[in-house]
Formats: C-alpha cells, sequence, structure tokens
C-alpha cells in the first residue's frame, strides 16, 4: 500500500513483517469494497433508476465504514507487537510516521472509490460526491486522532506497568501543558496555583538537567488528576512536546472522566475550530476574560471534588435529589437514539438549583419509557463540562443526536 519513509523499516524484520501483513489485509479488504460495489451497480441497474440513490448511499457508507476497520487493521498489525516490549523512541516515531502515512493513502484510495461511485451509478451528481468525500476527510481525521491515542496509550501502559522506584510516586493535582512562548502567562498562573496549596507538574521544576524528557513526561501525566492546556496561536503550531501532552491527556480522559481543562489564550473560536473541532466544543477559560483568581478558584473546587469523588451526587447511589420546588427551569437537553440498532434512547437534561447554591443538574435518562438511571450536581462549569463530553461520548458510540434545545449558551452543542 503505501511506501515507508523509514529506510530501517526494510532490514527490521519485525516493522517489515508489520507492513506486509498489513498491507495483506487491507488488500483484501479493498478487493471486497470494490466487488461490493460492483454488486451494488449491477442490482441497481437490474432494478432501475429510482433504486440507484439508496444503492449509492448504502455502497458510499460502507466505503467510509472503512476507516472503522483500518483503526482495527493497525492496532493487530502494528501495536500487537509492542503489547508486551517497551518502545523505544525510535518505535514510537516510526509508528507515528507510519498512522500518518496510512491515514492519507487511503484516504485517496476512498477517494477514488467515492468518484468510481458517483460516475457508476445513474443519477450520480458533483454534489453527492463532495458530500461523500467531505463525509470521508471527516472520518479520516477522526481515525486520525484514534491511531494516535492509540500509540499513546501503548506507550503509557508500558510506562504505567513499570515497577516502582522506592517510595510511591509524586503526586500532581494540574499537569500544565504550554507553548515556551507563553511563559510570562504561565509562570504567573504556577505562581497563583501553588500558593493555593495546588501541586503543579510544570516542565521548568520537573525536568532535571539530564533528565529523559519524554518518561519525565509520561511520569507527570500518569500522575496528574487534571490537565490545564493553554491553547494560544504558538500552542496551535503543533510542536512536538505539546502535541505529545495534550494527546496523552486525551488518551487517559475515560468515560464521565474529564481530565484536560483548556484555556484560550489569544486564540478564537475560529481558529480552535481549524485546530480541532472537538476541543472548540469544551467549555474554557479566556485569559482574556478569566482572572488568574477564577481559574485558580474552579481549578481548586475541581481538584476537591475529585479527591472525594463519594461527595458527587449519584441516584446509582442513593443520594438525595433536590426538592422539587428547588428545581429551576431546564438549562438545555439533548436526545440521542441508535439508528437501525435495538439500543435504548438516551436523554440528557441540564437543570438549574434554586436552593441558593448557584448549582446546575446534569440528569441522564435512559430506556422507553425514559427513567433517570444518574444525575450529577455541580457549578455551572463542572457540570458544561460532563454534558458536551457525554454528548462526544455518545456520538462516538454511534448514536445520532435528535434534538438540542439551548436556553443557556454555556450548554450549546452546534
Amino acid at each position: 500500500m503505501q511506501e515507508t519513509s523509514n529506510s530501517v523499516a526494510g532490514t527490521d524484520p519485525k516493522r517489515q513483517l508489520a507492513s506486509l501483513k498489513f498491507q495483506k489485509a487491507t488488500a483484501k479488504l479493498y478487493e471486497d469494497l470494490i466487488r461490493a460495489t460492483h454488486d451494488a451497480r449491477d442490482k441497481q441497474n437490474n432494478e432501475g433508476i429510482h433504486a440507484a440513490g439508496a444503492y449509492m448511499r448504502r455502497t458510499a457508507d460502507a466505503v467510509i465504514e472503512r476507516f472503522q476497520t483500518i483503526e482495527d487493521l493497525f492496532e493487530a498489525n502494528y501495536l500487537s507487537g509492542y503489547k508486551h516490549q517497551p518502545m523505544s523512541d525510535e518505535d514510537n516515531a516510526w509508528l507515528r510516521e507510519q498512522a500518518a502515512a496510512i491515514v492519507d493513502a487511503e484516504l485517496k484510495r476512498v477517494q477514488a472509490l467515492i468518484e468510481q461511485l458517483c460516475s457508476s451509478f445513474t443519477g450520480g451528481s458533483a454534489q453527492q460526491y463532495a458530500k461523500y468525500v467531505s463525509a470521508a476527510e471527516s472520518e479520516a481525521a477522526l481515525l486520525r486522532a484514534r491511531v494516535e491515542n492509540g500509540i499513546t496509550i501503548c506507550v503509557l501502559e508500558h510506562q504505567a506497568a513499570r515497577p516502582k522506584e522506592n517510595g510511591s510516586p509524586a503526586k500532581w493535582d494540574v499537569f500544565i501543558s504550554h507553548a515556551s512562548e507563553d511563559k510570562s502567562y504561565v509562570d504567573v498562573l504556577v505562581q497563583k496555583l501553588t500558593e493555593a496549596g495546588i501541586r503543579v507538574w510544570f516542565d521548568r521544576t520537573a525536568i532535571d538537567w539530564g533528565s529523559d524528557i519524554r518518561i519525565t513526561i509520561d511520569h507527570g501525566l500518569k500522575n496528574c488528576t487534571y490537565g490545564i492546556v493553554v491553547f494560544s496561536k504558538a500552542f496551535l503550531a503543533q510542536k512536538k512536546w505539546t502535541e505529545y501532552e495534550l494527546s496523552g491527556l486525551f488518551a487517559l480522559e475515560e468515560p464521565g472522566r474529564t481530565r484536560i481543562l483548556p484555556i484560550w489564550h489569544g486564540v478564537t473560536e475560529e481558529e480552535m475550530k481549524a485546530y480541532s473541532p472537538a476541543f472548540s466544543l469544551r467549555l474554557a477559560k479566556a485569559s482574556s476574560r478569566d482572572s488568574y483568581q477564577d481559574i485558580v478558584a474552579s481549578v481548586k473546587t475541581m481538584v476537591e471534588k475529585a479527591a472525594n469523588p463519594e461527595a458527587e451526587p449519584n441516584l446509582l447511589k442513593g443520594t438525595p435529589y433536590p426538592k422539587r420546588e428547588h428545581l429551576g427551569p431546564a438549562a438545555a437537553d439533548a436526545r440521542y437514539e441508535m439508528i437501525g440498532k435495538p439500543e435504548p434512547l438516551v436523554s440528557f437534561i441540564v437543570r438549574t438549583v434554586t436552593d441558593g447554591s448557584g448549582d446546575y443538574l446534569l440528569e441522564r435518562w435512559v430506556g422507553t419509557p425514559l427513567e433517570m438511571s444518574e444525575v450529577f450536581r455541580g457549578t455551572r462549569e463542572e457540570v458544561a463540562l460532563r454534558y458536551v463530553t457525554a454528548d462526544k461520548e455518545m456520538q462516538l458510540k454511534g448514536y445520532s443526536r435528535r434534538g438540542n434545545l439551548v436556553a443557556d449558551q454555556a450548554f450549546n452543542l452546534s
């Protein structure tokens, strides 16, 4: 398929075997897709022009879904060789290089298939071609992120499995990820956080002369509660270490467990969307709007709650629900369903609490009829973070959002 740009792959048996096995698996997948396209075209020709649209959509969906299979093949043929042995810096770089080349090559293949598809079926148009190509490009971007995260997870798993050194490893409340050009802003932020008793992993104090930078960063990522990411124009330039840190933090996030706390420092919403549509949707602090004191106060609250998770209200744990008279109007709600599969309906509702606390509730309703399964209570910022994260998780599971009522723009999912 793609030629490796690393000459070592030609002499390293392990890398050569991984590349050959991957090429064989994707070639078979490619042949099956071509065969399916031909079969669909023949059926459309037999049934007439009225069937063209349905067959074209069905075949285009199969072509685009190819990307999800590519991720599994990459893990099976490339990453499997590193499941039980350490990954060197050279291996790490080679895998990421291979991943980028694979995604680019697969996107070109899919674009060629879509072009053939639109020219083969009766009624194919330039508008349909553009629509399917756009969908393929979006799926390719997601594939690139998933594969990169898979590599990062593999690295971190090996780091986590290493025997601990004498004594317990250090723990940090927050890990600060930033571009060196933003030191003047970050230095003050670190000072304010430290003065508030928050334990901060900061490169200037954590990385000693002669230290292995990657290992030191991995240690900080694994042992932090949250990661504050200062998104700036310098950060969006996609530098080596900032991208590594962000990928590591993202890989460590789990459903219902947010790690990344974004700060926008001199960037616009449009610039964030161009860099990462997903991160542009997260509720963020902004250096132009939020003071150091505001940021420190929010971090302190979140760290304290993370240290005492049993204090978080959850109906499944029997935590008392606010009285009805203390429930204000809904600030937002979103409904989800799985098209074509018998999965239960899911709805998330954000409500205000009027008992003087200023808190919000995030309710999760499941089933038909809908029944409340869980509730989280927190500040407006905390609930907004959970709401946006829940939306992304539902879509990654294959659910489609079928409605989104917004009364408070902090909970806008569009």
